[in-house]
């Protein structure tokens, strides 16, 4: 499956998100987004880049992408929720509104 720029950038966007929504940095959560950064072969500075884009280009890009890549987006999305050990419910509000809007 190769995902197209603007895929892997809506993508980075969200697990941000996910990532600040508890008001701290996990060191696994930021672990994690490094290793999402190398396998989607972009760097941190794509990452910064992915963190301004406006919410309504993630939705589209998202909910525009194949339903094979939508539940790959939704693997990292629960993986980056639950690298930390603990469910926060600004976490779990972001992925619940994100992937009733994709479907």
């Amino acid at each position: 499956m190769e995902l197209t720029r603007n895929e892997k950038m809506a993508i980075l966007n969200v697990l941000d998100q996910i990532i600040l929504a508890d008001g701290k940095v996990d060191r696994m959560e930021a672990a994690f987004m490094s290793a999402i950064l190398m396998k989607f072969n972009m760097t941190k500075y794509d990452g910064f880049e992915a963190r301004e884009m406006d919410l309504m280009d993630v939705s589209k890009t998202l909910k525009d992408m194949s339903s094979i890549k939508k539940e790959y987006f939704k693997t990292l999305a629960i993986e980056m929720v639950n690298i930390d050990g603990e469910e926060h419910n600004n976490e779990i509000a972001i992925i619940s509104l994100i992937f009733a809007f994709i479907q």
